[in-house]
């Protein structure tokens, strides 16, 4: 509320996946201007991230390299068509390799799509 003991106004971003459930949400003050980039580039991110099982570094944009989950074994990782462009193990002082990048599994399938129509056109 304001000083006079009006309710102010705020702005919400509500993104809510094909299952009907919220996915995120952001709320800023009236005051504050809403980065349209930041909303793009975070549903970027959770597409990518719901298609496969990857998660998205902080600063991330679109065809920038991913992080596999932790959850996934590397064998499991390499067999997978997706990862076939590679992966990195980045070096921990535990000595444990779960922290593996790969780059963007959606932008080489598009880049393929791309392709097959520029193919056949």
């Amino acid at each position: 509320a304001d000083t006079r003991g009006l309710p102010r106004t705020v702005r919400a971003v509500l993104i809510i996946g094909p299952d009907k459930k919220v996915k995120a949400s952001m709320q800023y003050p009236l005051s504050v201007g809403v980065n349209f980039f930041e909303i793009l580039r975070l549903l970027d991110a959770l597409q990518v991230s719901s298609l496969e099982s990857v998660h998205t570094p902080v600063n991330w944009v679109k065809s920038q390299d991913v992080i596999i989950s932790p959850d996934m074994p590397t064998d499991a990782a390499l067999e997978k068509p997706s990862f076939q462009q590679g992966l990195r193990i980045i070096d921990l002082p535990s000595r444990k390799e779960y922290l593996r990048i790969t780059p963007d599994p959606t932008s080489a399938a598009e880049e393929e799509e791309e392709g097959g129509s520029a193919a056949e056109a």
